[in-house]
Parts: C-alpha cells; sequence; structure tokens
C-alpha cells in the first residue's frame, strides 16, 4: 500500500494525541477481533470485545496457566473491498493481552511511529474508538515530488504472514546489536518478540493478520525500513 500521505491530510492527523493507555484500551477493547475500516464490518457485530478491558486482561494475565508451548489461533476468511480472499487469525485472549500489556509498556520506545510521514496508517484517538485507521484520500500523486521524474511502486507480498519474529530487534537496534543482546530480557523488543512467538506455538515465522497489535509491529519493522531510505535521500 501507499506510504505517503498528503500534507493537508497529515497536518489534521498530527493535532491529534494519543497516549499509553489510549493504545491498550483502544487495543483490547476495539482491535482484539480484526478491524480497520470505519464501518466495523470484517465480523458479525455479534462478536464484540468491548468488555475486553484493562481490568480483564489483568485477570487474564495473572491467572493464566502456564502454557509454554504457546497459544493457538483461530483462523478466519474474509474478503477485501475488491473482494480478494483475505486469510486472518484471531489470538487466544490471554496472549494478546500480553501483547497489548507489552507494547504499553514500552510505548515510550516505539511511539515515534506515530509520525512517521511515509506511513499512511495513523495512530489516533478516533471518535469511534479506533486507535489507528488509513489517512483518507491518500493518493499516488501525494507521492510525487517538484522536480521529480520516476514514481518507484512496491508491494510486500505476504507481509505479516512472512515476518521474522526476530526481525523486531534487528529493525529497532540492527543487526549485530541485535544479536550480541539478544539473551538481554530486559530489551522491550526482546520482550515483544517473545510474547509475538508466544501467541502463535512459538513460531518464528508469521505474525497473524487481523489483530490490531500486528498493526502496530507491522508499522514499527517498516518505520524502520522507511527511516532507511530516507537517510539514503529517498522520500
Amino acid at each position: 500500500s501507499t506510504r505517503k500521505e498528503s500534507s493537508a491530510a497529515s497536518d489534521v492527523y498530527k493535532r491529534q494525541t494519543i497516549n499509553k493507555q489510549n493504545v491498550e484500551n483502544r487495543l483490547l477493547t476495539n482491535h482484539f477481533f480484526p478491524r480497520i475500516a470505519k464501518r466495523a464490518d470484517e465480523i458479525p457485530p455479534c462478536f464484540s470485545s468491548q468488555n475486553f478491558n484493562s481490568a480483564a486482561a489483568n485477570r487474564l494475565i495473572s491467572k493464566a496457566i502456564k502454557r509454554p508451548e504457546g497459544y493457538g489461533v483461530v483462523s478466519m476468511r474474509a474478503t477485501r473491498y475488491d473482494f480478494a480472499p483475505r486469510d486472518m487469525e484471531i489470538l487466544h485472549p490471554v496472549a494478546y493481552a500480553k501483547i497489548v500489556r507489552q507494547l504499553k509498556s514500552s510505548w515510550d520506545n516505539w511511539k515515534n511511529i506515530a509520525d512517521n510521514p511515509s506511513s499512511v496508517l495513523r495512530l489516533t484517538d478516533h471518535a469511534d474508538q479506533r486507535v489507528f485507521s488509513m489517512i483518507p484520500n491518500a493518493s499516488v500523486d501525494d507521492l510525487m515530488f517538484p522536480g521529480g521524474r520516476f514514481l518507484a511502486k512496491v508491494d510486500i507480498t505476504n507481509f505479516y504472514p512472512s515476518v521474522y519474529t526476530h526481525s523486531i530487534p534487528w529493525a529497532v537496534h540492527g543487526i549485530a546489536k541485535a544479536k550480541a543482546d539478544r539473551d538481554d530480557s530486559s530489551d522491550w523488543t526482546n520482550q515483544l518478540d517473545s510474547v509475538v512467538r508466544l501467541a502463535r506455538r512459538k513460531e518464528t515465522t508469521g505474525i497473524s493478520v487481523g489483530p490490531g497489535t500486528s498493526a502496530i509491529i507491522g508499522e514499527i519493522l517498516l518505520n524502520a525500513i522507511d527511516e532507511s531510505l530516507r537517510q539514503r535521500g529517498y522520500s
């Protein structure tokens, strides 16, 4: 998808604020089930996580039976706006609560993705309780700069299913430092890598399509790519 928004849309979103408590509340109550669209029609309305709040997450995490082998997922299939099929997953509530709690505790380390000028996904406190959405009216024209002669368009095929979870610390710290510190259990990226793997039977390949946490993790990874491109002179 296009990773550049119009300046007008960007200004609107930058005026809105969000904090780690907003992130936790919205992820739990509104993004446990797949949801990106404002109309929230990815799944039938009888499925709701409105009661999945911070207190519920505390109870789940504190009372959860240890599962060293990790948790399973529920697979589902939906169609996109263009009727193309899309495979998605619903995480175990305990596993999801742990990922959300880890994102909350590490908020100061990754909140900069909210200001990534190359992304059309914006973190913001929506009136309809979503915590993120696509920038409206973003178009290819927004990528064109005065004097530019060429526009490169790429798409990452099967992005979420192909994510290597250990690439989370790689993206943030660089591969060399991340590998040197891979046993540092106090590092927030290693902690995030751990809970993400736990959610899918400890698999290191792939993160689930659908949960709101996956969108944020994807932005953490892609933000590092965007920054690397900007440092090389690409806008």
